[in-house]
């Protein structure tokens, strides 16, 4: 259920103008997909929101930075350090409009 309630806030909040609600709705959908085991799909996702959020100069609060440090970190982990590299990398490319496109993408399992 989650996943579809972001799946809807993302598709509400992309036309609009509003970096910190769409990077909200990124992050909230790769800790989705990080529930769900999708460590790639969860560490795009992260990357491409550290990336458009340090872009226009958005500072997370401590507790936030924190959760998402956990995250990263448990992510270094799970796929091994080669394929971190090439999913944050490719995460931190993708525009406004890609990462959107991506976090809309039904990843449901099953």
């Amino acid at each position: 259920r989650a996943g579809s309630l972001v799946r809807e806030a993302t598709s509400t909040l992309g036309p609009l103008d509003s970096y910190r609600g769409i990077t909200w709705c990124w992050e909230l959908t790769a800790r989705v997909a990080q529930a769900r085991d999708q460590f790639d799909r969860s560490l795009t996702l992260l990357a491409a929101t550290i990336e458009a959020r340090r872009r226009i100069g958005l500072m997370e609060p401590p507790d936030v930075r924190a959760r998402i440090a956990s995250s990263v970190a448990q992510l270094r982990e799970a796929p091994g350090a080669e394929r971190f590299e090439h999913f944050w990398a490719r995460g931190a490319a993708l525009s406004r409009a890609e990462v959107t496109a991506f976090a809309l993408a039904d990843e449901s399992p099953g």
